[in-house]
């Protein structure tokens, strides 16, 4: 989809927020296009998926005294 194809808000904050999400999933296409692995946080682990497969890498978790290894 071309950026001139969409509705793009009107309100500034609606807007920027839009274009960065927007910016995203153009690298995400991208990357898959290319065979290039995408990473990303699901269900509290870091993730990487490549041509479709996910692999959990490393549990993420926002308490520093976790000891999840």
């Amino acid at each position: 989809m071309r950026i001139d194809e969409i509705k793009i808000p009107q309100d500034p904050d609606e807007r920027e927020s839009f274009l960065a999400s927007y910016a995203v999933e153009l690298d995400h296409q991208k990357a898959r296009a290319l065979g290039l692995p995408r990473y990303y946080v699901k269900d509290g682990f870091l993730v990487e998926e490549r041509n479709g497969q996910l692999r959990k890498i490393k549990p993420i978790t926002r308490n520093p005294l976790d000891e999840h290894h």
